[in-house]
């Protein structure tokens, strides 16, 4: 991965190397909008690029929530591009509720239990 200096919007707009799936591109104003936040300032000086890319390099390893089953090639990309793990939460799926909506009162009684 490129970086130093500065990516132009015409850069932005195709994959890097290596990257998956090449069909994949952005478009001109989300290149536009990604161009920008290389040189917008983050607190204490420090550019907003920076200040993530130094947490990614420094990092011991990189977590996203996601799957490999979806994710995984994009994944593979960013491990090898940073060299190292990437961990994923997976898909948390919650358990569907086991009772019956109680309606209106059911939310003022929830309401009443909270404000106390």
């Amino acid at each position: 991965m490129n970086h130093k200096g500065s990516l132009t919007e015409l850069d932005l707009m195709q994959p890097p190397l290596g990257y998956p799936v090449s069909s994949i591109k952005l478009q001109a104003h989300e290149a536009k909008f990604l161009a920008s936040m290389r040189n917008l300032e983050f607190g204490s000086g420090v550019l907003f690029h920076d200040r993530i890319y130094s947490g990614l390099t420094i990092s011991d390893a990189i977590g996203f929530k996601g799957c490999r089953e979806i994710e995984g090639p994009y994944v593979d990309y960013l491990a090898e591009q940073f060299g190292k793990s990437v961990v994923l939460s997976g898909p948390i799926i919650s358990e569907p509720p086991n009772t019956v909506f109680g309606g209106k009162m059911e939310i003022m009684a929830w309401k009443r239990e909270i404000t106390l």
